[in-house]
């Protein structure tokens, strides 16, 4: 078997005190170096299995496992998160009165790198993204497409093994869309990292190397 990025055994999530099952026994594995396209209407808990895959919250039963280890037994999952997964978000979640290049250096700045190198690194990240000559423009200046650009440069800050993309072409047209995906598939490419996009559409699932249905916190 090939070694593991991720690992879920009967995953459940409740809200609500328990009246909202979001998630409701996902079990997954997803190989280091794969792209998992993961599909579903809203409402499905395509986000929510993202969320707990990224240490962004914890799940109510069940098991996550990333890169072997289980999280659940670790502390501190902001360390976690800052060290080993990238997130991309389809309203890219940019400060906005910072400059592209501030932006991307945020996650570097959790792991003490000293700001010399951080705004080397950052340059470099948005270089590799296409937005060499936007490094200076502060986020409310830049177009949806620049922004969700930004967004992966900044995932790409401290070179995660896993990059993890939610609705990621959902805010823009088909060209931008095209091109954020080649994005995400060239930064796949250049570093091995693992890559689960969630998405509605099609044309990004096609791509993916495995795709994944859920449907009322099932998958299908």
């Amino acid at each position: 078997m090939s070694e593991l990025a991720v690992r879920t055994v009967d995953l459940v999530k409740r809200y609500e005190g328990g009246s909202i099952e979001a998630l409701a026994g996902v079990s997954v594995q997803v190989p280091k170096g794969e792209f998992l396209a993961v599909m579903g209407p809203s409402g499905s808990g395509k986000s929510t299995l993202l969320n707990l895959v990224g240490a962004l919250d914890r799940p109510t039963e069940g098991e996550v496992w990333l890169n072997g280890r289980l999280l659940s037994a670790e502390r501190d999952l902001d360390s976690v998160r800052a060290r080993e997964v990238g997130f991309v978000f389809q309203l890219h979640n940019l400060l906005p009165t910072l400059t592209s290049v501030e932006n991307v250096e945020i996650p570097m700045m959790a792991l003490g790198v000293p700001r010399a190198e951080r705004r080397d690194r950052a340059s470099a990240l948005l270089d590799a993204v296409g937005l060499g000559h936007r490094k200076g423009a502060v986020a409310t200046r830049l177009s949806g497409g620049e922004r969700q650009r930004v967004s992966i440069a900044r995932a790409l800050a401290n070179s995660p093994g896993l990059i993890l993309a939610d609705e990621p072409t959902g805010d823009v047209d088909s060209r931008t869309g095209g091109q954020i995906m080649a994005c995400l598939l060239e930064a796949r490419q250049s570093t091995g990292a693992t890559l689960i996009v969630v998405t509605h559409n099609p044309d990004v699932a096609r791509e993916a190397d495995r795709t994944l249905h859920m449907k009322d916190g099932r998958l299908q």
